[in-house]
């Protein structure tokens, strides 16, 4: 088997042509590397690596123009990249932004956690959930969320409270609702007494006028 011609694209790739006919195309990387030129004798097998080869340098390429626009884990790195390419090249390719640091599970999940818990205000629940459907591993969930107390989502819980629900904390009945509606956020019920006891307290003092009690048991 002959290369017979050797023809840039508009993309920049390098299309083969094999004894007359187009055989496929390669990333300049690639090209530059096999050293191939017109008239060169290639056995299929040689032809089988070059295009393996391609996948992996097309990959990591692609890999690194995504990185260059969002965070990544690991998993949904190598889902994106096999939306382009076979699962083989993509895992080649996470493994090697892996190993520049430019993918970092331990580092993503614990500053995904600090964004949903403190600025989305997020129940340890959900949050867990999340982390999952990002690709982070059981075992690193669990070890980034012991580092959240009981304390803190209780503070969550209140925060979403004072947020949200303040108007609603009137009657038992008005109560009721805004627990209800605390348990669908996913918090859990310890925690949201919790939070309702410190609610209700700053309320009081900041209306020391109010007669009516607010009772939420």
């Amino acid at each position: 088997m002959k290369i017979t011609a050797i023809e840039e694209t508009k993309k920049g790739r390098i299309s083969l042509f094999v004894d007359g006919e187009f055989a496929f195309s390669v990333h300049k990387d690639t090209f530059l590397r096999t050293e191939l030129e017109r008239d060169a004798e290639l056995s299929p097998e040689r032809l089988l690596e070059i295009k393996e080869q391609d996948a992996y340098v097309s990959a990591r390429e692609k890999a690194f123009s995504l990185l260059d626009r969002k965070e990544y884990t690991e998993k949904l790195l190598k889902d994106r990249l096999m939306e382009f390419c076979e699962e083989e090249p993509a895992a080649a390719a996470v493994e090697r932004m892996r190993e520049l640091g430019l993918v970092n599970d331990a580092d993503y999940g614990r500053r995904c956690a600090a964004d949903l818990f403190h600025l989305r205000h997020y129940p340890r629940r959900r949050v867990e959930q999340e982390l999952s459907r990002r690709g982070l591993s059981k075992d690193l969930i669990e070890e980034i969320l012991a580092d959240y107390s009981e304390e803190e989502e209780t503070a969550t819980a209140a925060g979403v409270l004072l947020k949200k629900y303040k108007n609603q904390l009137s009657c038992k009945k008005d109560i009721d609702k805004t627990i209800a509606a605390m348990l669908r956020r996913g918090f859990t019920m310890e925690n949201i007494r919790g939070a309702l006891e410190v609610v209700l307290e700053t309320l009081r003092q900041e209306e020391p006028e109010e007669s009516e009690e607010r009772d939420f048991e």
